[in-house]
């Protein structure tokens, strides 16, 4: 039951794809909203453990705008959705950062947040719009943490293992982003080899069909040799 519950969500306003791009902008778009916004959930069940009741002020409403996401797909706004998908992951970035301290590497997500465009949009300024965005965004964040005391303290063990946490989700996200577009080259090279092999199939047939035809036309039409010799009879009896 709660397999086809995710299900239907991961494919939330697939029927308005109009080409297998968008069908994939979509099914990214939900599945990741999803996974963020459980990720925000467990940020709040963290708060009465970690004592840190300020997150609550941004992870909720967080909460509700990557949950906000299948929705808009939904309702075939995916160009809607696909800018907001890309700017609402560095908002929450930036407020993450101004919360926590520099030691968290929380800025180190920018890395994974400059991928988002890559895989949403087609034009090439628009990638490298929101990229220098994300650029911009980091740099930002490297001076807020350095020169600004962080509004949440966390215990000197714990900030090691969050760091570390961080890193192995980077590093997570970067791949899944470098295996989205090996599986999605690896398709496009089949799809022409399997093109390649329809086209010389058939240009063997053809092949074929055209010697065949000369064999009959051969065997049909007579030789040489038998038309030189009824046009000399002829000449004779003229």
């Amino acid at each position: 039951m709660i397999k086809g519950f995710i299900e239907k969500i991961a494919h939330s306003g697939i029927s308005f794809a109009e080409n297998s791009h968008d069908r994939k902008c979509i099914l990214i778009i939900n599945r990741m909203s999803m996974i963020l916004a459980v990720l925000m959930l467990m940020f709040v069940a963290l708060v009465p453990v970690l004592k840190t009741y300020d997150m609550i002020y941004f992870c909720v409403p967080f909460f509700f705008a990557f949950s906000a996401a299948p929705f808009f797909n939904s309702r075939g706004w995916l160009t809607f959705t696909k800018w907001f998908f890309t700017f609402t992951p560095l908002i929450c970035l930036l407020i993450v950062c101004v919360f926590n301290s520099i030691d968290l590497g929380d800025r180190f997500f920018f890395f994974t947040t400059a991928t988002i465009p890559i895989l949403l949009f087609r034009k090439t300024w628009v990638i490298y719009f929101v990229f220098y965005i994300n650029v911009v965004a980091f740099v930002f964040a490297s001076w807020y943490q350095n020169t600004h005391e962080p509004i949440l303290h966390l215990p000197k063990q714990m900030e090691s293992q969050y760091y570390y946490f961080t890193l192995i989700s980077v590093f997570a996200v970067l791949f899944f982003v470098i295996r989205y577009f090996k599986q999605d080259s690896d398709a496009y090279e089949k799809e022409l080899q399997e093109k390649n092999d329809l086209i010389t199939e058939k240009n063997k047939e053809i092949t074929d069909s055209i010697k065949y035809a000369k064999r009959i036309q051969q065997t049909l039409m007579p030789k040489e040799k038998h038309i030189e010799k009824n046009l000399k009879r002829l000449k004779e009896n003229k």
